[in-house]
Order: structure tokens, then C-alpha cells, then sequence
């Protein structure tokens, strides 16, 4: 999406020179997965390289310094005193970065201050002259300190004490973390609350790595109260992010003794270690260093002696050779002209018998997105990262499923990740799907379509924009994504849905006609529901007639009352009715000469819309939910590609609909029908008129009594008749993009009382859900479809081939 829009952008600015700047790495995936034209257009790809001029390092290294000495009323012997111009010029043969220059510099001058002296540099190198080792400052006794200090203030049923011990004490690790040039080291407090999520976190960020961030969370919790402990650890979950499964990211657990009896917190507990999460409990010796190292500290700052505090925290190292440290993993990264084999890099565990959150974080976060799955042979024994073929039995090997009440639609982002269902019954009090560009909502429609499928529940899908033709192909490889129960699944699906694709104006595909007309023979006695059915009819025919002012309209509603009462018929017996009224029909003194005009222009509009020359069949709806073998349940994917314009989209949904809507009073369904439209903004606007509008809200109010369920889907929030949104029991909402999208979007989820400040920010495939029962909007991650889901869609072409070749006898899912 990012590559079209760069496209897009050289298009539309085509008298303009388009320059991106961006990290290297994204470009060259830009490259591997955007659009070629993209890449075409733009020139080579330039890397930045170092400050290889000796002047812009002077300057550089002069400009931070200018200010510093006109503040002391300072004049130096030269503008980059004390750095010499042998330093700057061999940095800038080296081609060394202005950060790590100045980096260099700053650790200089703290070795200066140290030393209470200053001397000219000559080397800002990292393999320059090697420093003598100093003496230890007998003002820093630790041992003494460690004697003296007061740990009285940890309780057992009170976090304050111990969570500001650790924020102190994660702030003086960083300290202690000697600058590098690949990593910097940050200590970050939580914004202050009353009961905070966490106590804090330490950020690594890997400038080697494209500033890769690896955050560290802690959070001590004392608390013997279950129902408090389980709050707090809930919430640390949450705020941590690995709950969520996301990369680089842990949590530490602080706590003295064991933690709180019952099931619950067992269970609880049991996510937080699945999680990746660590639990520590700190000796007492430990707890001494740390009250000791912040007391030393804090006399250090009253003194005015920081910088020998530091020079010293960063020789004697005394955090890092805690248990409590190692036990963390935690180790600062290897200095140059460390021994390679014992160092270890800080964001990697130290070897056993210290275990690793790390990687077992990792192999949680694996297990965690199919947690209570029984985990098979093959998928044990997949390597990392790579797919493996699906599961090989044949469909007739795997049992039939129970009777099925509800469809899994995903799992809550949740430490425990409980599973999330909908009920049948639920789906013909219709469901909308609204989310933005790249949300996943295309992949959620497909899997509520074919979950519902292997329940037995057949559909009408729409599709505008080719993306729901493949719901009858295999994946050529399992997805990452794909759980055991999902291999089963799609197995299942394979063998059991008839996946049929319609090509309404393409006869070289499967072509289908649908009458202009409802059927009125189907109504039944109920007066309302056949006056319904007449307005639809003319809000229909009323464009094609020609039907203007209030005098044609009238007409042809009192024609088509007559005709429905005859009990109907097609298209060409209404226009010889229309043409040649009989009296009594209608009131207006002119009927007879105004039918007669409106019969031409129906007999104008079938010679130039070809859609209105029925040249097969008229379908029965029938044969698009049920197929010739009753033991496969059908998909009908009706693709619009073959009509060029809106208007005629809008002509052929809004035919549909009326068909829809007279059939399935005579035909309803105890275990339900589904209806779906793809890009429902179209179909069934808020701010504009629509042929297929007024049909759509008249099925939307009528269909759920007669089992019909509709599941509208759209990325624009206010995008969809308020009458068609309001009607559906069940919503998912997803990412949105743009501010105005963002705020309809939380406008809506706050009517239904929740609240959803990062809808902007959720990942693909995460939704905010809400049904009947289900309380508030609560946040979801929704599994991959079981069909076949490319980044690109099928072309026109594609989509007809694939039409022909759904309608041969026997089909079943085919491998793409």
C-alpha cells in the first residue's frame, strides 16, 4: 500500500521531484514487496555515509562547544579545544557518524572530569591509548553503605516502597551502562497513576539494528489480596505488551515470598510465564545494594561529586554482579577488547543455568496465538519461520464435526487469551464489519463466510473488487499463521463448500441473470410486505421509464399494484400492461398516454443496457444457496468486474435484492442464510441516493424473520445507511487511518459504551467486537482465513477462468 501510494505521488506530482528519505532496510522491503513501476521511477537508493570532511567534524564538535564556554566566560586556545586537529582528521578518515562522535567526545570529557584535570585529545578512536586503571574512591564505601541501609520499608501488602527502589535502582543500571556506540540505554518511569501498570521499563535500542527496540518491563507487586494481584497483573500484562505477543518485549515480575493461593491466580500466573513473563524474588543482600547504591548516589548529587560517582559505578560494575541482575539476564554489553567467549551482549541471556525469557518468550508467544491446541507431529517439528505443506490426510479421514451453535471469531488481547464465539443465532440479526485499508477486514469476512459454511449455512457474497473470488482455492502453502485446528478446518472446507463464481455481464464466464421485477407470485397475503415489494419495483423501474414528475410516478405505482395483484410475471408483460392500461387501473386523468411514454423508454433502456436483455435463464435464488449435491454447502460469489460503472453495479445489487427479498418469504430458513456485501458503501450510502438503497434497507428490516442474515462490510465508518448499521446486532470495527475516521469510528464504539483511543493504532487482524450479551466493545485478534488470500487479488481474466471452472461437475477447493 505504502509502494502504490509512493507511485501515486511521482504520478500525480509528475512536475516535481520526489524524494523519500527512510531507513535502509525499509527501503529494500519496499523493493522486495511494493509494485515495480514504483521502484522504477525512482533513482538509486543513496546511503548516508559518515563525516568523512574534516571541516564539518570541526564544525560539528564546535558548535556544541561555543555555547558551553560563552556561558563560562571561557575563551579557548582553539574553537575544538581540547579535541586536537589530529582527533577531527582522523575521524573523518574513518567516516565515523556525527553520533558516535560526539559520543567519543562526551567520553572524553567525562574521563576529565574524573581526573580533575584536562588534557589535549589526540584520539577519539576506540582502540585510542589505553586508559590506567584508577584508583577506587574511598568516598564510595558499598560494603559500608550495604551495612547501614534500611530495608524496613518493604510491606506485604503495599507496592510504593519497592516499586520506587526499583525505578532508583534501574536508573543507576543505566548509569552504569558505559556509552556504546551500537546500544544506548534508557530507564523510563510509567506516567504516574495511582495504581500504575508497571513501575517502569528499560529500553536497549540497537542502532546497528535500525534502532531495533527491546523494552524490559517491571513491576513489583507485594499484594496477598487475589483479587488485587490478579488487577495488577492483568494490567502489567497488558501494559507490557506480551500478552499481545509483541517482539522484543518483557516483563519482570519483583516479589518477595510466594505468590497468592487459588485457581484463578494459578491460572493467571500460568499465562504470565507462557507469556515469556519472569518472576523474581530478591534476597535481602540485594535489596541492601540497591538502597545503598541510592543512597551513595543521592550523596554524590548533594556533594557535587556526580561524575566521580559515575566513573566509579561504571569501574566496580556492582548492579550487574547481583543475583538479582543475573537472574534477570540482564548484562551490559561487552566493551571493546573483552574477551569475545564471556562477554555478553546486553539483550541476549547469559548461558545456563540462568534461564532465558527471551527465547522461551519467543516460543510462548508461538504457542500462545493457538493456546489449548493440541499440537501435531509435523507442526512440532517445523522449522522457525518457514511454511510446511498442509496437513496431508484426505478429508475423508477427519471426523465430522457436532452440531454447531456458534463460530469462532478470534481471541480476546488478554493475558489469558480466552476464545471468542458468535452465535448462529445471532447471524441473521446481521453483522457489520467496518475498517480501514490494510485492517484485515477482507480477511475476517472470509472466515465469519466460511466458518459459517462448515456450519452448514450457505451464502450470496458480493464482490465488487475481485477479493472474495478466491474463496474457493486451497493455500499452496500453510500460512504461519495457521493453528492445528485451522489445518483440520480447512481440510473440512475443502471437502465440504461449494465455492460457485457468477459473472453477471461476462458470458464467457458463468453469467446470471436476475429479473427487473420481484417476483410477486412469491408474497404472500400480507399487504404490507406486497406494498413493500411494489415500491422497490418502482423505485427500480422508475429511472429506466423515464419517471420524472409526480404524474408518471403515480402511474407506474398504480400499474404495478395491478400487475402484482394478477400475480406478476416478467418484464416484457408489465410493458404491454404499462402500454396499453386498462380503465379503472388508475385515477389520473392522463394514465393511458403516460404509460404508453414510459413503456417506450422501457423498451429505449432494454436496447442499450444489456443487462436488461435477459438472453438465459432467470436464476432462481435457489440454485444460489443450494447446489446439486445436498451433503456441500454453497458459496455463491457474485463478481461485479464484468460491469463497468457504479450505476450498473448498483442496477444488478439492487435486482438482487428484490429477488431476495420475495423468495425468501416463501423459503425461510430455521438454520439461516447469509447475504454479504463486500464495500457496502456503495451499495447502501448515507449521504447519497442509490438504486440498490431502498432494497437493501427494506432486506436489512425483513430478512432476519425469514432467517436471512446480511454481513455488510465497509472502511468508512459513516460510509453505510444509518437504517443498515443500526439493524446489526453484531460489529467488529478495526483500524482506521485518517482523523475523521478515527473519531466516527470511536463516536460510534462510545454509543455502544466502550472506547477504543487506539483504534489508529491496532495491528492487522485486531478488531474491537461487540454482540448481544457480550457487555462492552472488547479488543480481539481474528485468525486467517482457510482460503486462499494473496496480497493481490485474481485479474478479470483470472476471475473467469475460475468461474468456468466452478461450474464443473464434482469441483472442490482447488490449489492455487
Amino acid at each position: 500500500m505504502l509502494a502504490a501510494g509512493l507511485l501515486e505521488v511521482n504520478i500525480v506530482c509528475d512536475r516535481s521531484m520526489t524524494a523519500v528519505t527512510c531507513l535502509q532496510e525499509s527501503w529494500a522491503r519496499l523493493g522486495a514487496r511494493g509494485l515495480r513501476p514504483m521502484l522504477d521511477r525512482f533513482a538509486e537508493a543513496t546511503g548516508l555515509v559518515g563525516m568523512n570532511e574534516r571541516a564539518a567534524a570541526a564544525a560539528l564538535v564546535a558548535s556544541r562547544l561555543e555555547p558551553a564556554y560563552a556561558d563560562a566566560g571561557y575563551v579557548p586556545q582553539f574553537p575544538t579545544w581540547p579535541f586536537s586537529e589530529r582527533a577531527l582528521a582522523d575521524a573523518a578518515a574513518a567516516g565515523m557518524m556525527p553520533r558516535t562522535l560526539l559520543m567519543r567526545c562526551d567520553a572524553f570529557r567525562r574521563r576529565c572530569l574524573a581526573e580533575g584535570a584536562v588534557s589535549v585529545c589526540d584520539s577519539l578512536s576506540a582502540a585510542g591509548a589505553p586508559q590506567e586503571d584508577l584508583p577506587q574512591d574511598a568516598e564510595f564505601d558499598l560494603a559500608a553503605a550495604c551495612r547501614e541501609a534500611d530495608t524496613a520499608g518493604i510491606r506485604s501488602d503495599d507496592d510504593t516502597w519497592l516499586g520506587q527502589l526499583l525505578r532508583d535502582t534501574f536508573d543507576l543500571y543505566a548509569l552504569e551502562d558505559d556509552p556504546d556506540d551500537t546500544l544506548d540505554v534508557a530507564s523510563k518511569g510509567e506516567p504516574d497513576q495511582r495504581i500504575p501498570p508497571l513501575h517502569g521499563r528499560l529500553i536497549y535500542i540497537h542502532r546497528d539494528e535500525n534502532d531495533r527496540e527491546r523494552h524490559v518491563c517491571y513491576r513489583a507487586l507485594q499484594h496477598q489480596n487475589a483479587i488485587a494481584f490478579q488487577a495488577r497483573l492483568r494490567a502489567a500484562l497488558t501494559a507490557s505488551g506480551i500478552s499481545a505477543r509483541i517482539p522484543d518485549r518483557e516483563l519482570l515480575l519483583i516479589r518477595r515470598g510466594p505468590m497468592p493461593g487459588g485457581a484463578k491466580t494459578k491460572q493467571l500466573v500460568d499465562a504470565f510465564t507462557a507469556a515469556g513473563g519472569l518472576s523474581i524474588d530478591p534476597s535481602d543482600a540485594d535489596l541492601r545494594v540497591f538502597v545503598a547504591l541510592r543512597e551513595l548516589h543521592s550523596r554524590a548529587q548533594e556533594d557535587g561529586a556526580s561524575d566521580r560517582f559515575e566513573r566509579w559505578i561504571r569501574a566496580e560494575q556492582p548492579l550487574v554482579n547481583t543475583a538479582f541482575f543475573r537472574d534477570a539476564g540482564l548484562a551490559h554489553a561487552a566493551k571493546v577488547g573483552q574477551a569475545q567467549g564471556t562477554a555478553h551482549v546486553a539483550g541476549e541471556r547469559p548461558a545456563p543455568p540462568v534461564r532465558s525469557p527471551v527465547l522461551e518468550g519467543q516460543a510462548a508467544a508461538e504457542s500462545f496465538a493457538v493456546a489449548k491446541e493440541p499440537a501435531s507431529p509435523k507442526a512440532a517439528h517445523a522449522e522457525a519461520g518457514k511454511t510446511v505443506q498442509p496437513d496431508q490426510r484426505t478429508p475423508r479421514q477427519l471426523a465430522p464435526d457436532a452440531e454447531v451453535v456458534a463460530i469462532p471469531v478470534g481471541h480476546r488481547l488478554s493475558p489469558d487469551a480466552p476464545g471468542v464465539s458468535l452465535p448462529l443465532r445471532l447471524l441473521p440479526r446481521h453483522t457489520a464489519i467496518i475498517a480501514g485499508s490494510g485492517s484485515g477486514k477482507t480477511v475476517l469476512l472470509r472466515r465469519l463466510v466460511e466458518e459459517a459454511a462448515l456450519a452448514g449455512i450457505p451464502a450470496i457474497v458480493i464482490d465488487p473488487n475481485n477479493d472474495l473470488s478466491r474463496l474457493g482455492d486451497r493455500w499452496p502453502e500453510r500460512p504461519r499463521g495457521f493453528a492445528p485446528e485451522d489445518d483440520r478446518k480447512a481440510a473440512l472446507y475443502a471437502e465440504r463448500v461449494e465455492v460457485v463464481i457468477w459473472t453477471p455481464g461476462v458470458h464467457a464466464g458463468n453469467p446470471l441473470f436476475l429479473s427487473v421485477l420481484p417476483d410477486f407470485a412469491e408474497l404472500g397475503e400480507d399487504r404490507d410486505e406486497r406494498q413493500q415489494a411494489i415500491e422497490m419495483a418502482a423505485e427500480t423501474l422508475g429511472p429506466l421509464a423515464g419517471a420524472k414528475t409526480n404524474l408518471q410516478r403515480g402511474v407506474l405505482a398504480d400499474s404495478l399494484r395491478c400487475f402484482a395483484e394478477r400475480g406478476g410475471g416478467n418484464l416484457a408483460a408489465f410493458m404491454a400492461l404499462l402500454a396499453d392500461l386498462p380503465d379503472g387501473i388508475s385515477q389520473i386523468g392522463s394514465a393511458a398516454k403516460l404509460g404508453l411514454g414510459m413503456a417506450d423508454q422501457l423498451h429505449a433502456a432494454i436496447a442499450t443496457n444489456p443487462l436488461l436483455k435477459v438472453e438465459g435463464t432467470v436464476l432462481d435464488p435457489r440454485h444460489l444457496f443450494f447446489g446439486r449435491d445436498p451433503a456441500r454447502t454453497r458459496i455463491s460469489v457474485i463478481n461485479l468486474s464484468g460491469l463497468a460503472s457504479d450505476a450498473a453495479r448498483e442496477d444488478f445489487v439492487n435486482r438482487l435484492q428484490m429477488t431476495l427479498f420475495g423468495w425468501i418469504k416463501k423459503n425461510p430458513s430455521p438454520r439461516g442464510m447469509l447475504y454479504v456485501v463486500d464495500e457496502a458503501q456503495t451499495f447502501l450510502p448515507a449521504q447519497r441516493a442509490s438504486p440498490s438503497l431502498g432494497s437493501g434497507i427494506k432486506l436489512v428490516a425483513q430478512g432476519r424473520k425469514y432467517g436471512l442474515g446480511m454481513i455488510v462490510a465497509t472502511q468508512v465508518p459513516r460510509g453505510i445507511h444509518n437504517q443498515v448499521v443500526s439493524n446489526c446486532t453484531t460489529q467488529f470495527f478495526g483500524r482506521q487511518s485518517a482523523p475523521a475516521t478515527i473519531a466516527a469510528a470511536q463516536e460510534i464504539l462510545a454509543a455502544n459504551g466502550g472506547a477504543a483511543a487506539d483504534i489508529g493504532k491496532l495491528a492487522a487482524g485486531e478488531f474491537y467486537f461487540a454482540t448481544e450479551g457480550s457487555g462492552r466493545p472488547a479488543k480481539l485478534r481474528t485468525p486467517l482465513c482457510l482460503s486462499y488470500h494473496p496480497a493481490n487479488p485474481p485479474t478479470p481474466e483470472e476471475v473467469i477462468r475460475q468461474a468456468k471452472r466452478s461450474t464443473e461437475p464434482g469441483t472442490c477447493a482447488r490449489a492455487s
